[in-house]
């Protein structure tokens, strides 16, 4: 997220700097043409976090945690078709199923810590699942369009036209300011990307950005709550996460006092056993040899 930022930073700077600032000539391209660079590079990060997004709530589908396994999987379990294949389906996804992803529970579970607040809990839940709903929508449509550009990004580079003129032709288009255009197969003509520039299409990706970081949190908290717990088989909404901001003040404080019930119930596991461990370390010839590989060769 913080690169993500600083790439966000950079271009606000470009963009609000006065008239009498000097402009920088960045490996001799114009502010338009860095503003471009930066586009591609900020769209490609979100979509490297969409990827964890999507590999994370696979894992809470399946009840499996052990993600790294699918780093080195074989071709039937590739990491890209494991992503692929749930962003294609997790717009038609059950409740249940995304009961799973957020890492909740049937209520019934909970029955002794509710009374009286089943309907409420039950409101919160559907309020979160639709959420959600949206939340996947706008991610999965991002991903869709930008897919083909951060394949290439992410395994071999692309030619790019950084800043060109919108076509008069391109009437969706006649908001932005100029657009990049990405070949993004192997015969240039068949697979063109063409990605606009504006300063709302900026802040779309700031706002996308944060609340992918947002629900990572979430599953993520959830997870952590139902193991530091002892608490199997998953959880009710929290008064800890973000969903937590769309809450009504009421709801908030019955929640906050069913929690603290749980709490009661399932205290945090604490341990004074610590974890000794003697890695066989394998040092790596860049860093042990440093000062000559610091000398440039040309």
């Amino acid at each position: 997220m913080a690169l993500i930022q600083s790439f966000l930073n950079e271009i606000e700077r470009i963009i609000k700097k006065s008239e009498k600032d000097i402009e920088i000539k960045r490996f001799k391209l114009n502010d338009d043409e860095v503003l471009s660079v930066l586009q591609i590079g900020i769209v490609s990060h979100i979509m490297m976090f969409i990827e964890d997004l999507g590999l994370l709530c696979k894992g809470n589908l399946s009840n499996d945690i052990n993600f790294y396994k699918n780093l080195d999987a074989n071709k039937e379990n590739d990491l890209g078709m494991i992503i692929g294949n749930f962003f294609k389906s997790v717009n038609r996804v059950s409740d249940n199923e995304l009961k799973k992803i957020l890492g909740y529970t049937e209520l019934e579970n909970f029955a002794e810590f509710l009374e009286g607040n089943e309907k409420l809990t039950s409101n919160l839940i559907e309020k979160n699942l639709s959420l959600t709903r949206e939340f996947f929508e706008r991610v999965s449509r991002f991903r869709n369009d930008h897919i083909a550009m951060f394949r290439r990004y992410k395994h071999a580079g692309f030619p790019i036209i950084l800043r060109t003129n919108i076509p008069e032709k391109q009437q969706h288009y006649n908001n932005f300011e100029f657009m990049s255009i990405a070949f993004t197969s192997k015969e240039l003509e068949k697979e063109v990307t063409a990605i606009p520039f504006s300063y709302k299409a900026v802040k779309s990706y700031e706002s996308i950005s944060k609340d992918i970081f947002t629900f990572l949190g979430n599953i993520i908290l959830a997870k952590l709550i139902s193991i530091e717990r002892r608490i199997s088989g998953g959880i009710i909404p929290t008064p800890y996460d973000q969903f937590n901001a769309k809450y009504t003040k009421d709801e908030k404080n019955k929640l906050d006092i069913i929690w603290k019930n749980i709490e009661k119930k399932h205290p945090q596991i604490t341990s004074d056993i610590g974890i000794e461990i003697e890695p066989d370390i394998k040092y790596l010839e860049w860093y042990k040899n440093l000062e000559s590989f610091s000398k440039r060769i040309f």
